[in-house]
């Protein structure tokens, strides 16, 4: 029973199915319960796995409480093993966001006070790389990125097969990576 208690966030299953109950009607003890059981070690995993920084790890531990928190409401998630089911999500959310979560290298690194002027110089550089990037590319990611479109509607569109275009689509968003850091070391 403490095992199982120790699996989901030290919680049993009444006092979990309880929490759901009240996080449905507007309590919000359930994200303490969680935070303080889990969220650290959630963090270090990502950090220890994925070889990312705390803020990043942070970051991602925190989006995978909010959505964590609407499955719940929605009642997707059941009792059992609480704590892998979150560490998982999050991992997979990782991996889903990885190209915005790259670690930095040592030569990367910045100070707090230049942040906001960095995060203005790279809208600039990322404007720059996007117009030296191909019509076509553009296009795809315009549709994926921004109107939303899923790639299996744009491949039967385009007569591509879905693997395809997720092929070309990766090819596309590395083009505008490389293109970004040439950007970026031609302004240096």
């Amino acid at each position: 029973m403490k095992n199982q208690k120790s699996q989901n966030f030290n919680l049993s299953e009444d006092e979990f199915i309880s929490l759901v109950e009240d996080l449905c009607e507007g309590d919000e003890r359930l994200f303490k319960e969680i935070f303080l059981a889990h969220f650290e070690s959630c963090m270090q995993y990502l950090m220890r796995k994925c070889n990312i920084s705390h803020d990043k790890a942070y970051d991602v531990s925190m989006d995978t409480l909010l959505l964590f928190r609407a499955k719940c409401i929605q009642g997707k998630i059941k009792y059992g093993n609480l704590r892998f089911l979150f560490t998982q999500m999050a991992y997979q959310r990782f991996l889903k966001t990885k190209n915005s979560f790259e670690p930095m290298s040592k030569d990367e690194e910045v100070d707090d006070h230049s942040i906001f002027m960095i995060a203005d110089e790279e809208r600039r550089i990322l404007d720059k790389a996007w117009l030296e990037l191909g019509s076509n590319c553009q296009e795809l990611l315009t549709k994926v990125y921004y109107e939303k479109e899923l790639l299996s509607n744009l491949a039967s569109e385009l007569n591509k097969s879905a693997a395809a275009l997720r092929k070309q689509k990766q090819r596309c968003i590395e083009q505008l990576r490389l293109l970004f850091k040439k950007q970026a070391y031609e302004i240096r």
